[in-house]
């Protein structure tokens, strides 16, 4: 065993030993103090468009994105899949 391996060996040793004289309530790690913060009210309304005025009975649609491609299709399981 070189000599990094050894120190760190004696020095995991040292450390169980002094974790094991601990007290128990000493082991819990600090709690942190959630912030609740109220809820951002958005500017617009929510936009609900139906599904078939975008596919308009295809099964697929190529949806343009800030320049990028995504793909939404409806599975043989009636499921939506979005892919870029």
């Amino acid at each position: 065993m070189d000599r990094d391996a050894l120190d760190f060996h004696r020095s995991a040793a040292h450390s169980n030993a002094a974790v094991d004289q601990m007290p128990i309530s000493d082991h819990r790690p600090p709690q942190r103090r959630l912030e609740l913060r109220p809820r951002e009210v958005a500017a617009r309304a929510v936009q609900t468009v139906a599904l078939n005025s975008i596919l308009k009975g295809a099964r697929e649609a190529i949806i343009d994105f800030d320049g990028a491609a995504y793909r939404l299709r409806i599975t043989r399981n009636h499921r939506l899949i979005l892919t870029k």
